[in-house]
């Protein structure tokens, strides 16, 4: 749904099933946070949160957790998580793990030099559409300072976990999901193991399944935990 080819009134239309349906609860994942952001800018900051929207982004190493995670959860939703997964290095997550107060600090958008030469994956920050054009802009995200303020906000109220499947599965160390299960027990929020991967299967299993039986698995802390705010 997130993909730049797809309209923003598609979306529109997706928004009015979960707003008529609120006793379900919608889980929107998304590799591109900042086409779900640059939404909510154009189409829904006038209107109030969904109560029943939890809405997450996909985390493969530290690089996209720091790219993807903050401009997540400066997107309203009534709960955010992560989908580590697939898992392909350990990550700390204990910066979005905690709620944030207001603040200030250095825009996200332009690095703080308050000018943009190119949109962030080629998708305009101010309108959500095609970039027209090229050449220096002012920042629309911090209109020229270099410096932005964030209200404040909760932090990730779930993780769900797992290794790589299928034919081309990069390997997924259990470690790395063991850390993400710590981490989450540190902040007392809900953990998801889904799977340790076809890699890890091929290896400890003598088969390439997607490694998805706890039975199978190493002693360990391996929770399967929903948020309690679920809804059927």
């Amino acid at each position: 749904m997130e993909l730049e080819s797809v309209p923003f009134d598609f979306i529109d239309e997706v928004f009015a099933v979960m707003e008529a349906t609120p006793q379900h609860t919608y889980l929107l994942l998304t590799k591109r946070p900042q086409r779900m952001l640059a939404y909510f800018r154009q189409r829904r900051m006038a209107k109030p949160c969904l109560p029943n929207l939890w809405l997450g982004t996909s985390v493969e190493n530290q690089q996209t957790a720091e790219e993807r995670l903050p401009v997540l959860l400066g997107i309203p939703a009534a709960l955010h998580f992560a989908s580590y997964e697939p898992a392909l290095e350990e990550v700390d997550f204990s910066p979005w793990l905690v709620a944030l107060p207001a603040h200030s600090d250095t825009c996200l958008r332009c690095d703080g030099s308050g000018r943009l030469l190119t949109c962030i994956d080629d998708i305009c920050v101010a309108c959500g559409e095609c970039m027209h054009g090229d050449g220096e802009t002012e920042c629309p995200e911090c209109g020229g300072d270099g410096e932005v303020s964030y209200p404040s906000r909760a932090g990730l109220k779930w993780i769900i976990a797992g290794g790589e499947s299928g034919s081309g599965a990069r390997p997924c160390d259990p470690a790395w999901l063991a850390s993400v299960v710590a981490q989450c027990r540190e902040a007392e929020v809900p953990a998801y193991v889904k799977q340790f991967g076809t890699a890890w299967a091929r290896v400890n299993l003598g088969r390439g399944t997607r490694a998805g039986d706890p039975s199978e698995w190493p002693p360990g802390d391996w929770p399967r935990e929903i948020p309690q705010e679920a809804r059927v």
